[in-house]
């Protein structure tokens, strides 16, 4: 499901919070980073960026290499549907939403926190 290489975190951000340069996220793409021990999906739809949980809340595979169309992602084992936007589960099989993590873009810098995100789109 990559879109090239790994964006790069950039230098000593504190262990709960993640720094990535805006320009290392392509449009369109689920990037797969790690938010101190946790597995995230970051992805950019236009000048808003999002970023879950990486593992799916059904039986815990990671959702990198899930099937994305537009902002929903398939997990690639029994087929749920998320919308990366929310974290929204869309159809069965019957699992929780993926966490949202919190996320702040300031010029070229994309900053996500371990915190949850509170906010819809």
């Amino acid at each position: 499901m990559s879109g090239g290489p790994a964006p790069a975190a950039t230098a000593a951000p504190p262990e709960d919070e993640l720094v990535v340069a805006l320009g290392d996220l392509p449009e369109r793409v689920a990037h797969p980073l790690t938010l101190g021990r946790r597995p995230v999906l970051v992805f950019r739809d236009g000048d808003r960026v999002y970023a879950v949980a990486g593992r799916c809340t059904h039986q815990g595979t990671e959702l990198a290499d899930g099937a994305l169309e537009g902002a929903l992602l398939r997990c690639p084992w029994h087929g749920a549907t998320f919308d990366l936007r929310t974290g929204a589960r869309l159809n069965p099989p019957k699992c929780r939403d993926l966490r949202t993590y919190l996320v702040r873009v300031a010029g070229e810098r994309v900053v996500i926190s371990s915190r949850r995100s509170k906010e819809v789109p």
